[in-house]
Order: structure tokens, then C-alpha cells, then sequence
């Protein structure tokens, strides 16, 4: 389901019978790592990234259908996020390697740096 879908959803318009299953099974979700995975809120949880430099969102797992990828991470039955990755966003490696990686200033501000390679 587009994120559009949803607020025309709430507002009653049609949407298609698939992206009404989709934001069942969506909703599903939110309950099940409510209820058993102890995630308090899962709309913020469903926007943080899996790793801190890969922009790869339980919501990007969602999309993409990896349903069973989703909730071994939510479950933590999966820990490792480099697996979760490896199975469900195939190369990711080579898409989002950079040559910089953030780091903590003596000010205590985020900058960039070259990695040692």
C-alpha cells in the first residue's frame, strides 16, 4: 500500500482490494509487536533504520513484502541486522557503501570523515 493509500483510505475512499489486505496485514503487525515484541510504538519503530548508515526501515521490509525478514527483526529471532539485510534487500552492501562515515566531533556534533580503508 502507497503511503497516499492510507489517509484516502481513512476518508473513505475506494482503495483496491489488495492494498486493503496490505494495511490489514500492516495493522496486524503493529499489534503483534505491541502485544509480544515489547515495541511500545511501532509507528516509530517502523522508521528507524535497521543500521544507522543504511536508510532501510522496517517499513522498507514492509514494502518490499518481506513479511518473514520484518518479523524476525521485530522479534529479534534475527538479531543481526547485516543478515536481515542480506535476505531481504539482496546487495545492499554494494548500494550503500560510502567512502565517509559519520562520527562524533571533540564538540560533540555529528561530522563526516573518510573510513580507513
Amino acid at each position: 500500500m502507497s503511503g497516499p493509500a492510507v489517509p484516502k483510505r481513512r476518508k473513505g475512499y475506494r482503495v483496491a482490494p489488495e492494498n486493503v489486505e496490505r494495511l490489514a496485514l500492516l495493522l496486524s503487525v503493529c499489534d503483534l509487536l505491541k502485544d509480544n515484541f515489547a515495541v511500545s510504538d511501532p509507528a516509530s519503530w517502523f522508521e528507524v533504520r535497521l543500521l544507522p548508515e543504511v536508510p532501510v526501515r522496517p517499513m522498507d521490509l514492509f514494502s518490499l513484502r518481506e513479511d518473514v525478514a520484518l518479523l524476525d527483526w521485530g522479534s529479534h529471532h534475527e538479531p543481526d541486522a547485516e543478515k536481515i539485510l542480506d535476505k531481504a534487500v539482496p546487495g545492499w552492501r554494494q548500494r550503500y557503501d560510502s567512502a565517509f562515515e559519520v562520527f562524533t566531533a571533540p564538540d560533540g556534533e555529528p561530522a563526516l570523515r573518510l573510513k580507513d580503508r
